[in-house]
């Protein structure tokens, strides 16, 4: 998953680690195209991002990765272009 990926390697380049990284996500999905109610412009109105690890990142190092993953994240640029708002929750415990 490009969430997964790209955090990581970000974090490879400040030296920064994380451990037993889980990311799940949650769509609100608008039913009413798949319903063939009619044509819907954006199918997933809301995501949300729950990213779970264990990390030596500072507070100001995850809030680098989060700006970073957001430009970087392929996956992500693509959802947001889309319409779709993204909220994200990092779950980090120090290690």
């Amino acid at each position: 998953m490009c969430p997964n990926v790209i955090s990581q390697r970000i974090a490879h380049n400040k030296g920064v680690e994380f451990h037993d990284m889980t990311v799940d996500v949650k769509a609100q999905l608008d039913r009413r195209g798949v319903m063939l109610e009619e044509a819907v412009a954006v199918p997933f109105p809301e995501l949300t991002l729950t990213v779970t690890a264990r990390s030596n990142a500072t507070p100001a190092q995850i809030e680098e990765i989060k700006s970073e993953l957001e430009k970087f994240c392929a996956i992500g640029v693509v959802i947001r272009a889309a319409g779709t708002k993204i909220n994200e929750v990092w779950n980090i415990t120090p290690m």
